[in-house]
C-alpha cells in the first residue's frame, strides 16, 4: 500500500486497490491513526502515491513522512511504523552471523553484556579503517575509570 512500484498502471483498477490492507492496517493501529480520516483519504492518497512510481517503498515513506504529513497525517503514521518495522528476517539473520563469528571456540566464555557489546559496534559502529584508536585510548585514559 506504501510502495508506489506496485500500484497498477490502470486508474480503473486503481478504485479497489489495497482496500484489504487499508482494512487490516486500520483494524491494528487503531489508536495511532483517525480511522475515518484514512479511510476518506484513502482514493486521493492512492493516486497521490500512483504519482510518485520512480521512487522506491523507502524513498516514498520518506517523501510522505517529511513533505506530506499534514495532507496525510494518518499514512504518514503508518510510513513511520513501516519503516520502524523490519519486513524481512534479513536484519535478524545478520545478527546471528554476526554473533557467531565473534562467539568461536576459543571465545565461549564471553559474557552476554560484553558479547551484546562487540555485536552493537560490528553492526552499528565506525569502519575499522577509519577509527582513531591514539584518540579513543587518550579519551580512556582521561576517563574515570582510565586503568593503563
Amino acid at each position: 500500500m506504501l510502495n508506489p512500484r506496485r500500484y497498477p498502471d490502470e486508474a480503473a483498477l486503481l478504485a479497489h486497490y489495497g482496500e484489504d490492507q487499508l482494512q487490516s492496517l486500520l483494524a491494528y493501529y487503531n489508536t495511532c491513526v483517525d480511522i475515518d480520516r484514512a479511510r476518506g483519504h484513502f482514493l486521493m492518497f492512492k493516486h497521490f502515491v500512483r504519482s510518485q512510481k520512480a521512487l522506491t517503498f523507502e524513498q516514498f515513506a520518506k517523501l510522505l513522512i517529511n513533505d506530506f504529513a499534514d495532507e496525510y497525517p494518518d499514512y504518514a503514521i503508518l510510513a513511520k511504523v513501516a519503516l520502524i518495522i523490519p519486513v524481512s528476517s534479513a536484519p535478524c539473520e545478520r545478527g546471528f552471523s554476526v554473533q557467531n563469528a565473534l562467539k568461536t571456540k576459543v571465545r565461549n566464555r564471553l559474557n552476554p553484556e560484553r558479547l551484546n557489546r562487540l555485536m552493537f559496534i560490528k553492526l552499528e559502529g565506525p569502519n575499522i579503517d577509519k577509527f582513531d584508536f591514539m584518540q579513543a585510548a587518550r579519551l580512556f585514559a582521561h576517563s574515570a575509570e582510565g586503568r593503563l
